[in-house]
């Protein structure tokens, strides 16, 4: 959520639209653990630029039928809404955990991929936290963080089932953080550490990421870069495989990754209306107050359905998502390798 005062279906959960495939705790539990172990059987079939064997491992990660199986599960009926200090965002907080996991991704401590955060006894916040080490030893002091919000509405008395299933907000965007710790995970040459988060507490007012702040995972001023990702499922008409990004004018983090990202055929670009408006409104911002070049990312628009029992995976276009992922892929490569590194704008603009 931003705060402002064709459909494949998936073959480990095969949801179509509202159907619920499993009821109860029992239910949930297993769906997860179903996918996660069906999760092997998804073949890597897709786009593969032909640069370095590394590359393509990575590039061949991002495809739309894993793109489609992980937003489907994420924004399940089963998963209710992934309120916070519900069951079933616990549920969904294993899977990513899980996903980082497989990935090759360490935890903050050994096998720990949870940062337990405390505001409300009543609402424990749970964030996720996944780190894959850089592989130069000076450069690896330096991290980019990829990061998206895990939380929804949950539950609510509302037209239809009452199940406010955020597909696009913000399935999608941690669906493009898990693809991509799959995909420099295979890669496995990156210098600089990456560091995958799913904040949760976003939607209660970016609780996750100010908590994060205060015990960061890796040290604010070595973190070089913030590529935070919002609602990249519904393309506004004209901007299809395109990403607009928060702040423009705030740092030169967009310029470089365009320039990264545009022998791909996916432009990053500065949004005539939301770039500045949103710039505050997200995970990113409470980084940014702290120094750090931190930005969201949207390839998206606040539609109708945003904040509506209406927002549901099939309604997300997969095609468009999986090209974005992989303009993000392309557009962080120099950053991770350390040939490149963003500063903040002497004069900020926004």
């Amino acid at each position: 959520m931003f705060h402002i005062n064709s459909r494949y279906p998936t073959q480990s959960t095969q949801l179509q639209g509202k159907r619920r495939l499993l009821t109860g705790p029992m239910g949930n539990f297993l769906l997860v653990f179903t996918l996660m172990f069906a999760w092997s059987g998804l073949s890597a079939q897709g786009f593969c630029f032909q640069e370095t064997p590394a590359r393509e491992a990575g590039t061949a990660q991002i495809t739309q039928r894993r793109v489609t199986a992980t937003v489907s599960f994420l924004a399940s009926d089963e998963l209710a809404g992934r309120a916070i200090g519900s069951p079933e965002f616990d549920i969904a907080a294993a899977f990513v955990a899980s996903r980082f996991r497989g990935a090759g991704l360490a935890g903050i401590t050994e096998d720990n991929f949870y940062q337990e955060l405390t505001v409300d006894p009543k609402r424990p916040l749970k964030n996720v936290v996944g780190i894959l080490p850089g592989k130069d030893p000076e450069l690896a002091k330096e991290a980019i963080l990829f990061s998206a919000h895990l939380d929804h509405l949950g539950r609510k008395e509302s037209k239809g089932d009452g199940i406010f299933n955020g597909a696009d907000d913000n399935a999608s965007g941690v669906t493009a953080v898990l693809t991509l710790a799959d995909a420099f995970g295979a890669m496995a040459n990156n210098k600089r550490t990456l560091v995958f988060i799913a904040f949760s507490g976003e939607e209660s007012g970016l609780l996750g990421s100010k908590r994060y702040v205060e015990q960061p995972a890796w040290p604010l001023d070595k973190t070089i870069a913030m590529i935070n990702v919002e609602m990249i499922g519904r393309p506004e008409p004209g901007a299809n495989g395109k990403i607009w990004m928060t702040g423009w004018r705030e740092s030169n983090l967009g310029i470089l990754l365009n320039d990264a990202s545009l022998p791909t055929g996916v432009e990053i670009f500065e949004h005539p209306k939301f770039s500045a408006m949103l710039y505050r409104a997200s995970d990113n911002w409470p980084l940014s107050e702290k120094g750090v070049v931190a930005h969201s990312f949207s390839a998206g628009s606040l539609h109708s359905d945003y904040h509506q029992p209406d927002d549901e995976w099939d309604r997300l276009d997969t095609q468009h998502m999986t090209r974005v992922i992989r303009g993000l892929f392309e557009a962080s490569l120099p950053m991770s390798l350390g040939s490149e590194a963003p500063v903040k704008s002497k004069q900020p603009a926004n």
